[in-house]
């Protein structure tokens, strides 16, 4: 279970930096990180209810 987590991790890094220098460069600097605590968010609160 741990491989596969780092796996995924390690796999979605790359597109998470193209993604946030895209968003940064097209919009603002500020936008990634909103979109991130946008995703961040509802996977913190589903996590602690578990």
């Amino acid at each position: 279970m741990a491989f596969t987590s780092r796996m995924l991790a390690m796999c979605a890094a790359p597109c998470g930096a193209f993604l946030g220098s895209w968003l940064a460069t097209s919009y603002d600097l500020h936008t990634p990180l909103y979109v991130a605590a946008g995703l961040l968010l509802p996977m913190t609160v589903v996590t602690a209810s578990r």
